[in-house]
């Protein structure tokens, strides 16, 4: 529960489908750049999203988000990006733990790879995330960043074959 703001290079959800059990609104108070942000507020028990569908499949894919969690917002794992194929099974996501400690998740190898030093997002300050999945069986890539600084480097490893066709 809690109220969690996200800025890209829209201030709208108009290029985005929309997905999700909870409200998503553009606020102006709350804001990184430009004239506003959207805010994703998740009742209980319930998650909000949207997502884009790319125009073709990619092999590699980097996505970079600006995440404001306000200060109220309860412990719990949250996702910010996840990367999926055209028809919407799971590749790879970035989120934290309940403690704000920034990972990816891996779901083809199943595996799960923390921040170097445990790098937490914290609380009431904008913080940049930049997301790259590399799909391969065998020489798959899976890097974060937080603020520019490379937190999760990953090289070697099974992402799977199919390509990413949804954001």
């Amino acid at each position: 529960r809690g109220h969690y703001y996200f800025y890209s290079t829209c201030e709208s959800l108009s290029d985005f489908t929309d997905y999700g059990v909870a409200a998503e609104t553009v606020d102006t108070t709350i804001r990184q750049r430009g004239s506003a942000s959207i805010q994703f507020a998740a009742g209980a028990g319930g998650s909000a999203w949207a997502y884009k569908t790319l125009a073709s499949t990619k092999t590699t894919v980097t996505t970079a988000i600006w995440v404001y969690i306000s200060p109220d917002s309860g412990a719990a794992q949250h996702e910010y990006i996840e990367y999926q194929t055209s028809g919407g099974t799971a590749i790879a996501r970035l989120i934290t733990s309940s403690t704000d400690i920034i990972q990816a998740y891996n779901v083809p190898a199943v595996a799960t790879y923390t921040a170097t030093g445990n790098c937490t997002l914290g609380r009431a300050c904008w913080r940049e995330l930049r997301f790259t999945c590399t799909i391969s069986a065998t020489v798959g890539v899976i890097n974060v960043y937080l603020d520019g600084q490379l937190v999760i480097n990953q090289t070697g490893l099974n992402t799977g074959t199919d390509a990413i066709g949804r954001i």
